[in-house]
């Protein structure tokens, strides 16, 4: 089995999606969330994906550059459009503005809509636990999986 150290990995990987027409700052958020996915023991959702990123940007499922836009808001609470964005760009931008209202309001829900997909979970939930709040991070689809009963 091939061993990779974390930093050269990440740094191939940021290569790719800057290659692929993302920008610096993009490319390495993403490259650094599929490396620590496969860092902390979910491979199906580490490196593996970067091929599927690619051909959803190429095929146009998936916008680089995109930001959240805040569609409703009330004091603890947001729906925000991801505008087809990566994944992790759109949940690290919704979970800061999770935590900016959960530090005015000690409570807050933001639901996200038109997201490409996020990764691990666990990762968004972390930057919360960093700045001493509680996160908690639930997702589903819209339902166009590869495979389908019949």
């Amino acid at each position: 089995m091939p061993v990779f150290k974390i930093e050269k990995l990440e740094a191939d990987c940021t290569k790719v999606f800057s290659g692929a027409g993302l920008g610096a700052e993009e490319a390495k958020l993403i490259a650094h969330s599929l490396v620590l996915a496969n860092v902390m023991g979910h491979d199906s959702h580490g490196v593996i994906r970067v091929v599927q990123y690619c051909n959803a940007l190429s095929e146009g499922r998936v916008k680089p550059g995109q930001h959240i836009s805040v569609k409703k808001e009330a004091d603890a609470s947001a729906v925000v459009d991801g505008g087809w964005g990566f994944g992790q760009t759109i949940c690290h931008a919704s979970m800061d503005l999770a935590i900016e209202k959960a530090r005015a309001r000690s409570v807050a829900v933001v639901e996200i809509f038109n997201c490409s997909h996020i990764g691990r979970l666990g990762e968004y939930v972390e930057s919360a636990a960093e700045q001493g709040i509680l996160g908690i991070c639930m997702c589903n689809n819209h339902g166009g999986g590869l495979l389908q009963p019949p």
